[in-house]
């Protein structure tokens, strides 16, 4: 079958076979051109260096179900997860499905037919929304819980397609985590993660993107915010040799906020960029963005940015803050930052800073007896610092700290 002016040779999912909404998707796929530097949202990146010709989606020799991955245990990724603490749920994927799962008794992992469309798709997240073979929804409780999800990519050079809805109940606080780390040599991963929060509860959402070197990352994060709800994101890009990921953050409930930091350190030819959405859609809603990254070899970062204040959304605000340090004579960032307002009585801002560690306070540190090349580093991990503040991110800070080592 042809898929975005691709040749390949995949097969429906199972869940899909009597499903008229695939009719549609397969439509659509095979209209739609696959993503090109032409286009405003791809203009930055190598995505014309990209194919999804020669990769298979890895077949299911037999389909895993939940139960079968709860007796297995998650005993696979205990050192990858004790860093962080323990958890009330533990989700492993492997190929996109489930391999391991620890659940609370009142939290409930199901499959689904499809999650929930919104709007207009980008064609590898429709691509992800089409042919996820395991499409995954997990249930939350109205209470305080901790949940991990261990990502552990393709086993193969395939397409390794990943589809997990959260929904969180109203009146709760919940930890969540996600780790999403391997990928093969060559093979392109499509996480799709969306995040549906109930009225009057609080969400800390952190994900570190570790990816192989070799592996390309196409990553989808969704967010549903209703009333009085608090959502803090939080995201660390180390790893992939072409990392995306797009946010759409969408405020429905009057008084919803939301908190979107990230962190991410370019090395080599590495790329990672980022496409971020704050849609504000009811009234006295807020949100706060904040970008930081460092960039050495010939890394190259991307970020554009959209506030979006629908009408209607009176009392709103918006701020939208993207900042990198160039380490390099051969890394660059590109920074695009854009206001879309369609109601009075709103505060929006955005900024946005490309350049070296300031020479005043090299300068600085000089006068005081620090050698050049250790004020750089001291100045470097500062600039992380602001990040860092909340108790739920401390624990990625050696991550941090260990991947400037590496790449600079």
């Amino acid at each position: 079958m042809r898929i975005l002016n691709n040749e390949v040779d995949w097969s429906i999912p199972s869940w899909a076979d009597s499903e008229a909404e695939m009719v549609s998707v397969l439509s659509q796929l095979q209209e739609m051109s696959f993503p090109s530097e032409r286009e405003e949202d791809w203009r930055y990146g190598d995505i014309d260096d990209v194919t999804l010709e020669g990769l298979k989606i890895e077949p299911l020799e037999a389909k895993p179900t939940i139960e079968a991955a709860i007796q297995t245990g998650v005993g696979g990724v205990s050192e990858l997860i004790a860093p962080y603490g323990e958890f009330d749920n533990v989700i492993i994927l492997t190929n996109g499905s489930p391999s391991g799962i620890k659940l609370s008794p009142d939290s409930t992992l199901e499959t689904t037919g499809s999650s929930k469309r919104r709007g207009e798709l980008e064609g590898f997240e429709l691509v992800d929304y089409g042919f996820s073979q395991i499409p995954l929804r997990l249930s939350l409780p109205p209470r305080t819980t901790r949940t991990i999800i261990c990502d552990l990519g393709s086993q193969n050079a395939s397409l390794g397609l990943r589809t997990l809805e959260i929904v969180v109940a109203d009146n709760a606080e919940h930890e969540i985590f996600e780790i999403r780390s391997g990928g093969a040599r060559d093979s392109i991963e499509v996480p799709r993660t969306a995040l549906v929060i109930g009225e009057n509860s609080k969400v800390t959402y952190t994900s570190l993107q570790n990816r192989e070197l070799d592996t390309k990352e196409f990553a989808y994060l969704n967010i549903s915010a209703g009333k009085d709800s608090t959502v803090n994101c939080f995201h660390l890009a180390v790893g992939a040799r072409y990392g995306r990921l797009r946010t759409d953050c969408d405020l429905v409930g009057e008084n919803a906020s939301a908190k979107l930091l990230s962190g991410y350190i370019g090395g080599g030819d590495q790329t990672l960029e980022f496409r971020t959405f704050q849609n504000h859609l009811a009234k006295k809603t807020r949100s706060e963005l904040l970008y930081k990254g460092a960039l050495a070899g010939s890394s190259h970062s991307i970020y554009s940015g959209l506030i979006h204040i629908a009408k209607g959304a009176v009392g709103s605000d918006a701020f939208q803050t993207n900042r990198n340090l160039v380490l390099s004579d051969s890394s660059h960032a590109d920074s695009v930052p854009n206001l879309d307002i369609q109601e009075n009585d709103v505060r929006c801002s955005h900024a946005s800073a490309v350049g070296p560690v300031e020479d005043d306070q090299l300068y600085y540190l000089a006068c005081r007896g620090v050698e050049p090349g250790t004020a750089e580093r001291i100045l470097v991990r500062g600039f992380f610092k602001e990040l860092l503040g909340s108790d739920p991110l401390e624990v990625l800070e050696g991550v941090i700290f260990d991947s400037l080592e590496e790449k600079w």
